[in-house]
């Protein structure tokens, strides 16, 4: 049985797994990967809804065995080709908080009201090894700015998609179990990325 939660217990789902006649060979030397890329965990944004012209602090943890070398945001707007590149620093200066505790981060500058905003994090270790959050790099990290959000008694639910995948969406036949993505917010403070839905 296999059990994954999110971070914080928000949701579990258990899956029963099937366990292979061959089990490999434990205590022998791993024959398919001797070096792992980095771990990229951990990945949220701040505020999670931000107003209009607010800088977002973006922030993640990295780990590899062999020391991370780079770790970089990579950010556009949702709807341009032209990206910019900012390097995550643990160096207690700017929006960075404390020094070497292995929380990184990188500013994204404000945007206007309603502008949808796509990131993505790259690592590489002192190897060459590298990864990316998301992993598949046809997705992003969304935050859209000057969303105002309504008091009331029911909770709030927001779907952020880019325009790409709001025509995609549109153009599919009824019905479809296609899956788009998107950032999900929940009460205007709990972000998933890459929620599929």
């Amino acid at each position: 049985m296999f059990i994954m939660r999110l971070h914080g217990n928000f949701f579990t789902v258990a899956q029963k797994l099937d366990v292979p006649d061959e089990l490999g060979s434990p205590g022998e030397v791993n024959s398919i990967a001797t070096n792992a890329p980095p771990a990229i965990h951990h990945v949220l944004h701040h505020p999670a809804v931000p107003a209009a012209q607010q800088d977002v602090v973006v922030q993640v943890k990295a780990d590899d065995n062999d020391g991370i070398s780079t770790l970089t945001m990579v950010y556009s707007s949702a709807s341009s080709l032209t990206t910019t590149s900012l390097p995550l620093l643990d160096d207690g200066l700017g929006n960075d908080a404390v020094a070497d505790d292995g929380l990184f981060s990188a500013t994204l500058p404000g945007a206007s009201s309603g502008s949808l905003t796509a990131f993505s994090i790259t690592a590489e270790d002192s190897t060459g090894r590298g990864s990316r959050f998301p992993e598949n790099s046809e997705t992003h990290c969304l935050v859209r700015s000057g969303f105002t959000q309504t008091l009331h008694d029911f909770p709030t639910y927001q779907f952020w998609l880019t325009d790409s995948e709001v025509t995609a969406w549109a153009s599919a036949q009824g019905l479809g179990n296609a899956r788009y993505d998107s950032t999900f917010v929940f009460e205007g403070s709990r972000v998933i990325y890459n929620a599929r839905g």
